[in-house]
């Protein structure tokens, strides 16, 4: 039988809080403009600290929406705060963009995750065409060239037809319409 004691050093740490992000309102739009709401939290109440926070995604800051500052304050005693997201509306047809909020890191917290804002567009729906399947071979039956249309724009508008125009030196004699 073996009698042992073991000691050891002991050492009591303060954490400091986790700060997270979370985005209640994901879906802003240029219409109005209706903006996006980020909701930053921290696990516990505490004195009045700084976040900051990077921002990227497809949205350019200053084109798509009103800059932000790159860092929010919580107020001593609080654990939620909130960054407004207000789109530009700028009359350009585009495809919906994003804006991600990172949360950096701090000696004065633990920065956790991100979240996303998407912004959807309110101009007049354009069609993008772009080329999937560019070549094919002639007496290969069922081999064609295969394109891509793609609306941009404000995508609750009603829908409209599309005409589309081939040219070239290829006979269109065993074209199938589709």
């Amino acid at each position: 039988n073996l009698l042992f004691v073991l000691f050891d050093n002991v050492r009591i740490t303060n954490f400091p809080s986790v700060v997270s992000v979370t985005a209640p309102v994901p879906d802003a739009s240029e219409t109005g403009p209706t903006p996006g709401t980020f909701t930053i939290t921290r696990t516990e109440p505490g004195p009045a600290v700084t976040v900051n926070y990077t921002l990227s995604g497809t949205a350019t800051s200053g084109a798509d929406y009103a800059p932000l500052p790159g860092a929010v304050t919580f107020a001593a005693g609080a654990t939620e705060t909130n960054v407004t997201l207000t789109p530009i509306n700028d009359n350009l047809s585009e495809f919906a963009e994003t804006v991600m909020l990172s949360i950096n890191e701090s000696t004065n917290y633990f920065g956790a995750g991100n979240a996303i804002i998407t912004i959807a567009d309110n101009d007049t729906p354009m069609i993008d065409i772009s080329t999937v399947r560019s070549s094919m071979y002639e007496r290969l039956a069922g081999d064609y060239v295969t394109f891509r249309l793609t609306r941009r724009g404000d995508l609750s508008a009603a829908g409209f037809n599309v005409n589309l125009t081939y040219s070239g030196a290829a006979a269109t004699s065993r074209h199938s319409g589709t």
